[in-house]
């Protein structure tokens, strides 16, 4: 009734706002002192006041000029005025903004101040050689893991530092993520190769929370079934193969790259991931396959997944092979000195700009073009993945990706994937 017929003395928040807002104005002396959040501390995006203060600044700027400006009615008054009325702190205590001598709002801090003048004139990187001392004993899979992700591995395994990701929801997910989806076809991939029945597999996966029960969910695992079949045809044909295993120790100057080799075929190495293959896909299967060559190994290596994908490597001879691994662990004890930039936006990069059949990189500007228009959609992300920027080991390293992190790297790219890419065998 007070929305329909409204009448005088009706209780009305916003004029109860107005009116404390007023009451405030007229109870102050001689200063009037007003704050507020005008920047989230995590990102850049600016925070707008309350609609009271912006009228407030809005009625004053377009209102009054400065006496040592002279009068005029345009824009630059209105923002000569504003910056008269309005500061904005820094983020922190401890930016350098704060200690500039004379500064009307100069911080005398004790702690911060020690701080700031032990570093002046001195520009730091958070890319630096660390002093731990690297084991003479490299495992192998260790080594496979570093390769997988180098950042990460020198955060969890030099500094010791594990990062969460995961982000609270505050609303329900109805569509499983990325890794969910992974699980799911993992899932049924090992049910169909080791032959087991898979008519209860719906109602596993709403017990364990991976689905809902319901018939969306219900038609996402048929469809998962029908991508998985092909695969798992293949991988149950070749697991009938004998296997053997060998176990290896590589000399690598003074360090010696130990481990095992599991799963050798007659026919060489198979792998196999439940999804479409990319290029940073194929970087286990391509260690190993210079294990296997250098012990021996005379047939081709492949790693198979959905939708057809598949990468193959051609054999090599022993001494190639072991050029290659001496190469590989030189990066690993680098890359445990400081972190390698070797990462999907590069990986997808060099992807799109390498010739595979001619084995060059293709200079013409469209194509150029079209590998950093790929760099950039890795990195920021679109509607169907999450841009690596927002990976906290990345983004620990790369807070702004600038031209000199994105010349870096291209460098580290070219340096690491193009040999992978120069021995796969094109069908």
């Amino acid at each position: 009734m007070i929305q329909k017929k409204p009448r005088i003395c009706d209780p009305n928040r916003r004029n109860q706002d107005r009116y404390l807002f007023l009451e405030t104005i007229l109870s102050i002396k001689k200063y009037l002192y007003i704050s507020y959040i005008g920047e989230k501390k995590s990102l850049s995006s600016k925070n707008y006041p309350s609609i009271l203060l912006e009228e407030l600044i809005n009625y004053i700027t377009n209102n009054f000029y400065l006496l040592e400006k002279e009068r005029k009615k345009s824009n630059k008054n209105s923002k000569d005025v504003f910056s008269f009325l309005c500061h904005l702190h820094t983020k922190t205590g401890f930016d350098i903004k704060n200690f500039v001598k004379n500064n009307h709002y100069q911080s005398f801090d004790v702690t911060w101040l020690k701080i700031i003048n032990s570093k002046k004139n001195k520009k730091y990187t958070f890319i630096k050689p660390t002093p731990h001392i690297i084991k003479k004993d490299i495992n192998f899979k260790n080594f496979i893991s570093f390769w997988n992700n180098p950042i990460r591995y020198f955060f969890h395994n030099q500094l010791n530092i594990q990062l969460n990701s995961n982000k609270f929801k505050i609303t329900e997910n109805f569509q499983p993520s990325a890794l969910d989806i992974y699980k799911i076809r993992l899932h049924i991939t090992k049910k169909l190769i080791e032959n087991k029945d898979t008519s209860n597999i719906f109602q596993y996966f709403t017990d364990v929370g991976l689905l809902s029960n319901d018939n969306f969910s219900f038609s996402f695992l048929e469809k998962q079934k029908e991508k998985i079949v092909s695969l798992a045809k293949k991988i149950y044909v070749i697991n009938t193969l004998p296997v053997i295993k060998k176990n290896f120790c590589i000399k690598i100057h003074n360090y010696c790259l130990r481990g095992s080799l599991y799963e050798i075929h007659n026919v060489g190495l198979v792998r196999w991931k439940p999804k479409i293959l990319h290029l940073n896909d194929s970087m286990q299967l391509w260690l190993e396959h210079l294990i296997y060559c250098y012990l021996g190994g005379k047939e081709k290596s492949t790693i198979l997944g959905i939708n057809n994908s598949k990468w193959n490597f051609y054999n090599m001879e022993k001494e190639e092979a072991y050029r290659h691994i001496e190469k590989y662990v030189s990066g690993y004890i680098e890359g445990l000195k400081k972190p390698l930039l070797l990462i999907k936006s590069g990986a997808n990069w060099i992807n799109i700009i390498y010739d595979k059949i001619n084995k060059k990189i293709i200079l013409d500007n469209k194509t150029k073009n079209k590998g950093y228009e790929k760099m950039l959609s890795t990195w920021h992300g679109n509607q169907y993945h999450i841009g690596e920027k927002y990976d906290p080991y990345i983004k620990k390293i790369i807070p702004i990706l600038n031209e000199n992190y994105i010349n870096d790297i291209y460098q580290i790219s070219k340096f690491w994937w193009i040999p992978i890419l120069n021995y796969q065998l094109i069908n």
